[in-house]
């Protein structure tokens, strides 16, 4: 009985090594996104710098195939800065204002407006 089941364990492992060694040729990975830079833990992907690029493409009209490698250096540079902000924001005690300083503000705003 004994022998039977150190065969069985041996032919199981045998199964696991083969597998192991095998899967990498039956399946390849697909690159789905990058990193492209990490702000305070905070990941910036491929596809965040991509999607600011073609923002900064449609602001400034011109084609993503202009755009120089020091001018996809400010883009990122941006998105860091984006990201440091947001960063001190969360961290910033901004206080509240009153009511009475809300309705002041809005008094000081309708006068400054010119009337017809």
């Amino acid at each position: 009985m004994k022998f039977s089941t150190n065969r069985t364990i041996t032919a199981a492992l045998a199964l696991l090594l083969a597998s192991l060694f095998l899967a990498p040729a039956r399946s390849a990975a697909e690159v789905i996104d990058r990193i492209v830079a990490t702000v305070n833990g905070r990941v910036l992907l491929q596809s965040d710098l991509d999607e600011a690029l073609c923002y900064d493409a449609l602001l400034s009209d011109r084609s993503l195939a202009n755009f120089t490698d020091d001018d996809r250096r400010a883009v990122l540079d941006r998105l860091i800065d984006q990201e440091l902000l947001r960063e001190q924001m969360k961290s910033a005690d901004f206080r509240h204002a009153s009511d009475a300083e809300v309705t002041a503000r809005i008094a000081d705003a309708r006068n400054n407006i010119p009337k017809p």
